[in-house]
């Protein structure tokens, strides 16, 4: 559980952690709940409680290496039998298959013993017969129920907030609790790091809820017609609903409405604010490799500040106007630079292998590169 006891103090926020009947008091800047649909941080926030939907149906989840004569666990498959319900197939690293198995019983309570592994088993077994089905070995086990429900509320004061299934619960056939929880993760991360250093004020905190609820909404919408879809065996629609989302599905789909850090613009190419850009390769002019644009630069908390030019050759006179713009003494940028200067130090861990001056030529609030077009020996 947790207080905020005052919200002037510099730690305010007081969090009681029990641990074998003993209890730890720990005073921080912040809490954040990461602690699943059962969140005791979340039912320590005043104001949020989980609304949405619970169905009847049970599911149990295998992570293990199969024993079986049927042919297409090698690719996701969906099999639906005439009286035994379903299973969804799901080929994993390692030699391993998660199967996803509907329950007959109800009543499980999400007890992970032995006797609720093989009754999951053995329902696998009868929704796959003819087909043989046994487990070499099994590393993971797990049974839930399907529960459509979304946070009113993931922060408190900007003190307290929840992430992942702490703020939002679902299905999880399309593989998005993992993913959209990292999401959330990053979406809060970055804007916490920015008020620590001193980059934003505490009201950017803000943009979390407003961002990320929205997101917990969208996948509730989704997962309601892929979960029916599913458990009817209507292919067709599970397919089309497959295509409609695979945007959102693949992580790249979020859009996020306007508020303070996304405003309106003059959009150009498929750049638009509130929205993530899609993944984009180039090649990287100073060693001729490949990389991906997102990840052209490394994550060390940095802004990216990246200008397609486009030819060279017409970009020229851009890009020397700009260059003395931002040298004039009234540019936003120059005076980001006067009050955060680059100051490489803190960056030299020796711990970390990331040679980080490499990348931090500027300062450390934000790096420069350039994206263009056309023949690179020309450019060069």
């Amino acid at each position: 559980s947790y207080s905020i006891d005052n919200a002037s103090l510099e730690y305010p926020v007081r969090s009681t952690l029990t641990s074998n009947g003993k209890n730890l008091t720990v005073d921080s800047k912040y809490v954040v709940g990461c602690d699943g649909a059962h969140s005791k941080v979340r039912k320590s926030m005043p104001n949020s409680k989980m609304e949405g939907e619970s169905s009847d149906s049970s599911w149990g989840v295998i992570d293990g290496v199969l024993d079986t004569d049927f042919p297409d666990f090698w690719t996701k498959t969906v099999i639906k039998s005439a009286d035994a319900g379903s299973v969804l197939g799901i080929p994993r690293e390692r030699n391993l298959t998660r199967l996803y198995i509907e329950l007959e019983q109800q009543d499980l309570k999400n007890q992970l013993t032995d006797d609720n592994m093989k009754y999951v088993q053995q329902s696998a077994k009868k929704i796959m017969a003819p087909y043989k089905l046994e487990w070499k070995s099994v590393e993971w086990f797990g049974i839930y129920s399907v529960g459509q429900r979304v946070a009113t509320s993931f922060s408190d004061r900007n003190r307290a907030f929840i992430v992942g299934d702490a703020s939002h619960t679902h299905s999880p056939k399309a593989a998005q609790g993992l993913n959209v929880s990292i999401h959330d993760a990053w979406n809060l991360g970055w804007k916490i790091s920015q008020v620590l250093k001193g980059y934003a004020p505490d009201s950017l905190l803000d943009t979390y809820e407003l961002e990320r609820k929205k997101i917990g909404q969208d996948l509730i919408n989704f997962d309601k017609v892929h979960a029916k879809a599913f458990d009817v065996g209507d292919q067709v629609e599970l397919a089309k609903n497959f295509q409609q989302n695979v945007q959102f599905i693949s992580g790249v789909g979020a859009t996020y409405g306007e508020n303070v850090i996304n405003q309106q613009a003059e959009t150009i190419a498929k750049f638009v604010p509130g929205q993530l850009p899609c993944p984009a390769n180039v090649e990287r002019f100073i060693d001729s490799n490949p990389i991906s644009l997102e990840t052209a630069t490394p994550i060390i908390g940095q802004y990216n500040l990246v200008f397609m030019i486009g030819d060279y050759k017409e970009s020229k006179t851009f890009l020397e106007s700009f260059n003395k713009s931002i040298l004039a003494d009234e540019s936003y940028i120059a005076q980001l630079l006067e009050k955060f200067p680059t100051d490489l130090k803190e960056f030299d861990l020796e711990s970390d292998k990331l040679i980080r001056q490499r990348y931090t030529p500027v300062s450390e609030l934000f790096t420069v590169s350039t994206d263009a077009k056309g023949d690179k020996y020309s450019f060069e």
